[in-house]
C-alpha cells in the first residue's frame, strides 16, 4: 500500500476486520496515514509479483486458518496476483485474462482501434525500429506497453526525438523504484500512439456487476514545460462534454470486459467535444485523489472501495457533491539535490511530504519525483484554482520559496 491506499486500510479497520499486507516495498506510512502501519495483523514480504504461483503458495502459508473476505490493490504490477487471489477465494473478478490483456497498452489500443473506439494508431517495438525516418503528420507519444507515473514517456516530433526516446529505453537508472523497473520489464516492450490534443481528464468509476458507477469526473493540473507530467487533480469538474464523456467511458468498460472493481479512465476531450481515451487503468486514482473525493463528497469513499474489495455493492453517495477539492503536486527545482524540509502556507487544508526528509533526489522531473501535495477546498473551482496558485507560490523546499521556478509552474485545466 502506498499514499490513498492507507487511507482504505484505515477504512477496513475500522470497519471490523483483520488485516494482513502482502508487500515488497519497505512499508513506510507518512503523516497523515501513519496510523496505518499498526492496522495491520499479518505482515507478508515477498521479492517479487512474477511468479503467481509461488505467490500463492507463500499466502497460503502465512494465512492458514483464515478466510479471504476482501482484497485491494493500488499498483499495476499487483493487479494480476489480486485478481487471482480474488478467483481462489471466490471473490467476484475481472477475468485474470482480460486483467493481463488491458495491463499492455499496445494490446489494449490496437483492440479499441479495430472496434472503432479510439482513433488514435500506433505502432509496435518492432514498427519503430524498422523505421528510418519520419513519417507522421502530427506529434506522436513513445511510452512503455508496462508502465506508469509518465516514466519513459516522451512526445515526439521529429525522427531524431524518437531515436533518442529509443537510446534511452535500455538505460533505467532514472527508475529508483524497484516495483516499477520490474513493470517496465515484463516484457520489455515499447509503442509509439499518436497524441491526442485537447483537455485532460480523468473518470473515477466503481464497477459491480459490470454496471459501472460513475464517482465523478477529475480534471487536471499540469507541467508547463512537459504536460505529461501531472501536478494534480481537482474534483468534481464540470466538463462540458461530460455526456458524451461518461457514454464514451461506459462503451470502452464493455468493450475490454471489465466487470469489476475501481476504475481511472484518463480522457482526452477535444474542442469540438470529441472523446479519446488515454489510458485505461484497472485501480483507483492515485497519491491523495481519494482524499479529495471525500471532502468533496464530505464522506468517507474508502469505505466504499472497502465494500467493493470485499465483493459487495460499493453504495456511492446517492447526491451530488457539495465541495470542490483539489490535490496539487510540488516538484524540487532542478538545484535541489538533497530534500531537507518542505512548508507550505497556513491556507493549505492538507499537507504531507511525499518523500522523506533527508532524501537524496535522483532526478527532479516527472511523477515520482513528487516531494509534496496539499489539498484545499471551496465552494467553485475558479476561485479554488486561484487559491491554490498562491499557496503553491509561496512553498517553501530547503526554506527556499520555490516561487516561479520551472518546475513549478502549472497549467491548472
Amino acid at each position: 500500500p502506498v499514499n490513498h491506499g492507507y487511507k482504505v486500510v484505515l477504512a477496513a479497520k475500522q470497519m471490523g476486520f483483520k488485516l494482513a499486507v502482502i508487500h515488497q516495498l519497505d512499508l513506510f506510512a507518512p503523516k497523515p496515514y501513519e496510523a496505518a502501519l499498526d492496522a495491520f495483523d499479518i505482515d507478508i514480504a515477498v521479492d517479487s509479483w512474477v511468479d503467481l504461483e509461488q505467490l500463492h503458495a507463500i499466502v497460503e502459508r502465512e494465512l492458514a486458518g483464515h478466510r479471504i473476505v476482501g482484497t485491494y490493490a493500488g499498483a499495476e504490477i499487483t493487479l494480476k496476483f489480486d485478481v487471482s487471489l480474488r478467483h481462489k477465494a471466490g471473490l467476484p473478478a475481472t477475468p485474470v485474462e482480460v486483467i493481463d490483456f488491458c495491463l499492455n497498452k499496445f494490446k489494449v489500443r490496437n483492440h479499441l482501434y479495430q472496434q472503432g473506439l479510439t482513433g488514435l494508431r500506433c505502432l509496435s517495438k518492432q514498427q519503430i525500429l524498422e523505421l528510418d525516418h519520419w513519417p507522421f503528420d502530427r506529434p506522436m507519444y513513445f511510452k512503455p506497453c508496462h508502465g506508469g507515473g509518465s516514466i519513459k514517456v516522451f512526445r515526439c516530433e521529429s525522427f531524431e526525438d524518437l531515436q533518442q526516446a529509443v537510446a534511452s529505453w535500455d538505460d533505467k537508472d532514472d527508475v529508483h523504484v524497484s516495483i516499477l523497473r520490474e513493470y517496465l520489464e515484463l516484457e520489455n516492450e515499447y509503442l509509439l500512439e499518436e497524441a491526442a490534443e485537447g483537455e485532460l481528464i480523468s473518470v473515477e468509476s466503481f464497477v459491480y456487476g459490470g454496471d459501472v458507477q460513475v464517482l465523478g469526473i477529475s480534471s487536471r493540473t499540469v507541467l508547463k514545460r512537459d504536460i505529461s507530467v501531472e501536478m494534480g487533480a481537482t474534483f468534481p469538474y464540470r466538463q462540458q462534454f461530460e455526456n458524451a464523456v461518461l457514454e464514451k467511458v461506459k462503451q470502452l468498460h464493455q468493450a475490454l470486459g471489465i466487470v469489476h472493481g475501481p476504475t481511472h479512465t484518463e480522457i482526452m476531450v477535444s474542442d469540438d467535444g470529441a472523446v479519446e481515451l488515454i489510458e485505461m487503468n484497472l485501480r483507483f486514482a492515485g497519491a491523495d485523489v481519494l482524499e479529495i473525493c471525500c471532502r468533496a463528497y464530505e464522506s468517507n469513499i474508502a469505505e466504499s472501495l472497502v465494500r467493493l474489495g470485499c465483493g459487495q455493492n460499493p453504495r456511492l453517495p446517492a447526491s451530488s457533491a457539495n465541495k470542490v477539492a483539489t490535490l496539487q503536486y510540488i516538484l524540487a527545482p532542478n538545484t535541489v539535490k538533497r530534500f531537507d524540509s518542505i512548508r507550505f502556507p497556513e491556507q493549505a487544508d492538507f499537507y504531507r511530504a511525499q518523500k522523506p526528509l533527508g532524501t537524496d533526489l535522483m532526478s527532479t522531473d516527472n511523477q515520482l519525483d513528487h516531494v509534496g501535495c496539499f489539498i484545499m477546498a471551496g465552494d467553485d473551482y475558479d476561485s479554488l484554482m486561484q487559491a491554490a496558485d498562491k499557496v503553491r507560490h509561496g512553498i517553501r523546499i530547503n526554506d527556499a520559496i520555490i516561487g516561479d521556478d520551472i518546475n513549478n509552474i502549472v497549467i491548472q485545466r
